[in-house]
């Protein structure tokens, strides 16, 4: 600290109170000569005025930095309380020095009940996480190293959240540890969109074909049934459209219909004819979705189908199974006659 620029900027504490230390002390000591010296002289206050001084400027000091401690502290909640985060400075026995007035929207517990109960941020980790949270409150406590975790927590509602974690240690002049002070972001719609991603990946992989376009349907995805049901790889369609895969055996009244059912009910489901890479023909069952945003806007079509060509077969051939059969009852009947 920079002792003249100090000064200047609290400037008015320091001539209030050097004044009020040298009018104490001289007060006192004007009484105290008055009954020792009774012929009083300068030359006897100028030790009171000196100590008066000192005093003052000590007391002076004092005040200055308890003014500018409580500036940055006064700055320091301002703009935390501002912040979205929940964040808290918590000391070594678990006290909190402060805690944001977001802690009531992130855990359910107000800045009273954090001041109340020490250590309260570790009774709501929940007890698959509590492991690794205890382990991490003794690192920070023992070493101070910044860490970032994510746990979870049990609101009082019963309601389990997901938090991000980010910590750093508290420490004096001579590098001891104080505490910690964290930041802890709400992440719970981002785990269950990330959790929801990961079973429709899963899902994805299924034995249907699959294939996403934009709502030019421009493909941008497809899944490994689709590869191997088509013959093409998914980097050779996608970009492309789906009259890639047109077998030619449809005309464009069967489209206009399959599109005038999307645009309407937003799907279509029926059966048709496609042409592979290798350009056979096959039958396949196909169901079009379309996906809308919360205006209702259509932004992708999802399509699912699957190869029926067995099954085609299966019905041709009982098909010709019962024709014979129809054809010998019909010629037995006649012999008879």
């Amino acid at each position: 600290m920079k002792v003249l620029p100090f000064i200047s900027k609290h400037r008015s504490i320091y001539l209030r109170f050097t004044a009020l230390g040298i009018a104490v002390v001289m007060s006192f000591a004007l009484v105290q000569m008055t009954l020792l010296f009774p012929h009083l002289t300068a030359r006897h206050l100028i030790i009171p005025l000196l100590l008066g001084t000192t005093i003052g400027l000590m007391l002076s000091t004092l005040v200055a930095l308890r003014r500018e401690m409580q500036l940055k502290q006064g700055i320091f909640s301002a703009v935390a309380d501002l912040a979205q985060e929940f964040i808290y400075v918590r000391r070594v026995d678990g006290a909190y020095d402060y805690v944001s007035p977001s802690c009531l929207q992130t855990t359910g517990y107000r800045q009273q009940d954090f001041y109340a109960q020490p250590n309260l941020m570790s009774s709501l980790i929940h007890e698959d996480d509590r492991p690794a949270w205890d382990t991490h409150v003794h690192q920070m406590h023992e070493q101070g190293n910044p860490e970032k975790l994510i746990v979870r927590i049990r609101t009082p509602a019963g309601e389990i959240r997901w938090l991000e974690h980010l910590c750093g240690d508290v420490r004096d002049e001579n590098g001891r540890i104080l505490g910690v002070r964290s930041t802890n972001l709400d992440i719970t719609e981002r785990i269950l969109k990330e959790q929801q991603l990961w079973i429709a990946a899963t899902a994805f992989e299924t034995h249907e074909a699959i294939l996403v376009t934009d709502v030019n349907s421009t493909i941008l995805r497809v899944n490994r049934a689709f590869c191997a049901i088509t013959g093409y790889e998914a980097d050779e369609v996608i970009g492309k459209t789906p009259a890639l895969l047109r077998s030619g055996t449809h005309d464009r009244n069967f489209y206009d219909a399959m599109w005038a059912s999307l645009l309407s009910t937003g799907e279509w489901s029926g059966e048709m004819w496609d042409r592979r890479k290798n350009g056979e023909l096959y039958p396949k069952h196909l169901t079009i979705t379309a996906v809308k945003d919360d205006l209702g806007k259509t932004t992708h079509y999802v399509g699912i189908f699957s190869d029926i060509s067995a099954r085609k077969k299966t019905e041709a051939e009982i098909n010709r199974c019962q024709t014979a059969c129809n054809t010998f009852q019909i010629r037995g009947g006649n012999s008879v006659q």
